[in-house]
């Protein structure tokens, strides 16, 4: 019995890719907002080590907008690569 990951052709692979890059769009919309300076101190120790997630927001990701524009740039990636292999 073969698992369908292992089965995958060209084809499907197409198939899928707008699904896929929707999925990457969705994980980079809830990411990317809440990248910060954010550390962790390790247990027993003074060092603090930095996660980047959480803490005082960058200032190139703060922006109220980036959800939006991140949506706007990957429906429109999945759309354009939907149409762009429809004929196939």
């Amino acid at each position: 019995m073969s698992s369908i990951f292992t089965v995958i052709d060209a084809e499907t692979a197409v198939l899928i890719l707008p699904e896929l890059i929707m999925l990457a769009g969705v994980l980079t919309m809830i990411l990317i907002p809440n990248l910060g300076d954010a550390t962790m101190r390790i247990p027993l120790t003074t060092t603090r080590v930095p996660i980047l997630f959480g803490g005082t927001r960058f200032a190139t990701t703060s922006n109220p907008k980036m959800p939006n524009q991140i949506a706007l740039a990957t429906f429109g990636l999945a759309l354009a690569s939907a149409f762009l292999f429809l004929g196939n």
